[in-house]
């Protein structure tokens, strides 16, 4: 699955995320699935899942909505370590290396995969 992290819409990517009144507008870290997705991983809205690749992984819930196309899943973010469900965040799945064009982020090359786990306790 193609992996985008973009800012969640009360956060200015990991600014304001320590800032209790913003938490609150954006209530937990969220993936969203389509789903056809979900349903071929047995994943159902709310259930809580791990995202994951060869550089890491990290826990959130699911919202299985129309937002992202199939194969393309969407994680708002970025949540700071300490509150997150497990202590980390989409970090943990993105590459640290830079594109040869312009030395950017590589945004859009990042495949992870997902799958259904017990809550994590906070």
């Amino acid at each position: 699955l193609a992996f985008l992290s973009p800012p969640a819409r009360h956060f200015l990517n990991s600014s304001f995320a320590n800032m209790p009144r913003f938490r609150e507008f954006e209530r937990e870290p969220h993936l969203d699935m389509h789903a056809d997705d979900a349903r071929a991983r047995g994943i159902r809205d709310g259930d809580t899942v791990r995202v994951y690749n060869e550089r890491g992984s990290y826990t959130l819930r699911a919202r299985i909505n129309g937002k992202p196309r199939r194969g393309v899943v969407v994680a708002p973010s970025v949540w700071w370590k300490k509150y997150s469900p497990d202590g980390r965040n989409a970090n943990n799945v993105t590459s640290q290396r830079t594109t040869d064009l312009g030395g950017g982020a590589t945004f859009y090359d990042c495949r992870v995969e997902v799958e259904r786990v017990e809550r994590v306790a906070a």
